[in-house]
């Protein structure tokens, strides 16, 4: 297969640990090389290859998640791992059997996956798509509403529908430091959702001032390029196992909780914790509340 998968971690806001990875497909292209979904998805999905595009994804996924350690974490750990899903394949009366089938075959449980409803087609039968949801919650499944922003007009009414979370578009995130129509938007959804339960992850988390104004508006989970890029199975435990600097850096944020005046500090005292003749400092500070 030329599909190829790449994952992009999710993290909590307040600590800074994994929390799970989204599955993002990849098209191998013999001459214009690696494509993104934005130039091969809508062709596939017009063509009515939607069920052999999520079977591709799917399967390699469910592969590398059931070998235990290929993605940083073992087969039992509490992460979930999330799947783009079109309408019309959300809609089908069988899915969930079928998907909780072949998650059986890798030994894997639904309570592992999140299906994220793309925005590739508008939601004209709300009821019917609340009937849909029902069916893969009843089977087990996380739900999200995927990449929610201004343009989705009817926002309001999804929200209401039993999606277990709601992810902020990644165009708004970025905007809402700087557009107050963006942010009052986000707080509108990021209330809504709240109220009714739902988490909240925010996409297109590029800056420290996007990751702090999403965490004071109550979302819950970042994703984006502050956190890491997409990226192949085989560099995920790397990641996890904390080789890239940028995680060390969330958790040392995270632990400031908006406070900057003690970011000093807090540096200090994870740099300490790396060289003997200093340790004494890290353990002051910790006794101090840092």
């Amino acid at each position: 297969s030329r599909i190829e998968n790449r994952y992009q971690p999710v993290v909590s806001l307040q600590s800074g640990a994994l929390v799970g990875l989204e599955v993002l497909a990849r098209l191998r292209h013999p001459v214009l090389g690696t494509l993104l979904p934005d130039l091969f998805v809508p062709p596939i999905e017009q063509a009515g290859l939607s069920p052999d595009l999520l079977a591709a994804v799917t399967g390699r996924s469910f592969a590398e998640l059931a070998e235990r350690g290929r993605l940083g974490w073992s087969s039992e750990a509490e992460h979930w791992i999330a799947f783009n899903v079109p309408l019309d394949l959300m809609l089908q009366p069988g899915g969930p059997a079928a998907m909780v089938e072949r998650l059986a075959a890798y030994g894997l449980s639904p309570a592992r996956i999140m299906l994220e409803l793309t925005e590739s087609l508008p939601v004209t039968d709300v009821p019917g798509l609340a009937t849909a949801l029902e069916r893969w919650r009843d089977a087990g499944f996380g739900l999200a509403l995927d990449d929610i922003s201004p343009l989705v007009e009817n926002y309001t009414e999804l929200l209401a529908l039993p999606f277990t979370s709601v992810k902020l578009d990644k165009g708004a995130v970025m905007q809402a430091a700087s557009d107050p129509e963006a942010l009052a938007f986000l707080e509108d959804v990021v209330g809504r959702s709240r109220l009714s339960g739902k988490r909240v992850i925010a996409e297109g988390i590029e800056t420290w001032r996007s990751w702090r104004q999403m965490r004071e508006m109550g979302v819950d989970k970042a994703q984006g390029f502050l956190v890491a890029r997409p990226q192949p199975a085989a560099a995920m435990p790397v990641w996890q196992n904390g080789g890239a600097r940028t995680r060390e850096q969330i958790a040392i944020d995270a632990r400031i909780n908006g406070n900057l005046r003690h970011a000093p500090l807090l540096v200090v005292r994870e740099m300490c914790h790396h060289h003997e003749h200093c340790k004494l400092v890290a353990r002051t500070l910790e006794q101090v509340g840092f």
